[in-house]
């Protein structure tokens, strides 16, 4: 259920407040009551989403109990059937009354999906890079160890046990024979699909420059055998709408938005097909312009939109020109925290105004190159709507194919090289990154 929020507290009189009639009078003629939790919403409006909650159980039946959600009913129904939208018995001290500063509504016309929290109040999104079982990369790996087999008792524990697990999907599950005309093509066992959940695969992406290795039969194979095996996907379709569309999600009562792009492969017409209205490909940015309609779209109904973009210099530990000026595009949409991959290598942790970036989380399961990667969570408050803190947590490696918690020699050490990678952020010794003030 909604809980009252100690943010923004103005002073307030009655007649600030914009009040049904019929409730205004009985506020002022009524006995006493301590139990309201009212808020200001956006438009001024005092607004108490329990009260209407417990008194509409009709309306919370199919709304849910989302503040939001609940104050889009009254506004739209609630006031014109009478219903009141606070306790008119209530002894409510407007000095003390916060505000609610969330704007998103859940769309009617919206699929939500539902994340669970473990800790109450909060919910941690944890994504890794880029994942690659191509046989003679780590595929042999999986086979050989099941893929579960291919990751510490710690790694595994943190993949687990995520409210929500996210990586990049840098292949295609498909037995196609013919490839793309390209010089590393990536194909993988479609039944590997099935072991994705052994290591508490959530959601995966797909806007890569690998998705379309083998043309679009191995692009709609891989979209097959990933929901026959009922992980969700991002990032790529069967048409434009279906590549570009966010997964939503509903996590206590906070809604997320979370979008796959890539702006690889620089050019107009690259191996890696985009998706347009009837063909099936990945939802390109290198014209931004549709991503940041999206993002702006998003925003309308979602109270924290995440970006997953594939971008950047392979083997470039900084940003490049490219990278910035769309991490700056991005915040000015609405966007709330930026993932990125690709680069092979990590990359500078960074912010823009207070909107975190990843500029590359590195190779995850890719290749026996991999040495240094990481996974990062993000933490969630579900009752404010906020992002509560964001936590680089180191991961090594042996030959690129066995992922394991490093000792604390290690990580002491992939913390201080992330720090000097990373001017604008502060890294403690525990990965907790925050904005250098």
């Amino acid at each position: 259920m909604y809980k009252r929020k100690g943010s923004n507290m103005k002073k307030h009189t009655f007649c600030h407040i914009l009040l049904p009639a019929a409730a205004l009078v009985l506020a002022f003629g009524a006995g006493m009551s301590a139990q309201a939790a009212p808020v200001i919403m956006p438009d001024g409006y005092l607004f108490d989403p329990e009260y209407y909650a417990e008194n509409n159980p009709d309306v919370t039946a199919a709304f849910g109990d989302d503040p939001t959600a609940l104050y889009q009913h009254f506004k739209k129904y609630g006031a014109k059937e009478g219903r009141l939208p606070w306790d008119p018995y209530a002894n409510i001290d407007i000095t003390t009354v916060p505000h609610y500063g969330r704007a998103p509504v859940q769309d009617a016309n919206t699929a939500y999906h539902t994340i669970e929290e473990k800790n109450d109040g909060e919910v941690t999104l944890t994504f890794a890079g880029d994942v690659n079982l191509e046989p003679s990369y780590c595929g042999w790996a999986a086979a050989k160890n099941g893929l579960a087999g291919c990751f510490d008792a710690g790694v595994l524990s943190d993949m687990r046990d995520a409210d929500f697990f996210v990586f990049n999907n840098e292949f295609t599950y498909t037995r196609a024979a013919k490839a793309n005309t390209k010089t590393y093509t990536f194909k993988a066992d479609p039944a590997f699909t099935r072991q994705l959940s052994d290591i508490g695969t959530d959601l995966v992406t797909l806007a890569n420059n690998h998705t379309y290795d083998y043309l679009e039969q191995g692009l709609l194979d891989t979209l097959d055998s990933l929901k026959a095996a009922g992980i969700p996907t991002i990032g790529a379709g069967r048409n434009l709408s279906e590549a570009e569309a966010p997964y939503y999600a509903k996590a206590g009562n906070t809604t997320l938005a979370i979008i796959s792009t890539t702006r690889i492969e620089g050019y107009q017409n690259p191996p890696t097909r985009g998706a347009t209205s009837t063909s099936a490909g990945v939802f390109r940015c290198l014209d931004p312009t549709e991503l940041l309609r999206v993002v702006k779209e998003a925003k309308t109904k979602a109270d924290l939109v995440i970006v997953y973009v594939h971008w950047g210099t392979e083997k470039r530990a900084t940003p490049d020109a490219n990278q910035l000026a769309l991490a700056k595009q991005l915040e000015a949409a609405g966007c709330d925290a930026v993932i990125g991959d690709h680069s092979h290598c990590l990359e500078t942790l960074g912010y823009v105004n207070d909107m975190p970036v990843v500029y590359s989380l590195g190779n995850y399961l890719f290749s026996q190159n991999t040495r240094s990667t990481c996974l990062y969570r993000l933490t969630v408050n579900t009752d404010e709507g906020t992002i509560k803190s964001t936590q680089f947590v180191p991961v090594t490696t042996s030959n690129g194919t066995y992922l394991r918690t490093p000792d604390a020699k290690t990580k002491a050490s992939m913390l201080s090289y992330m720090r000097s990678l990373s001017p604008q952020v502060s890294i403690d010794r525990e990965g907790f990154v925050t904005k250098k003030q």
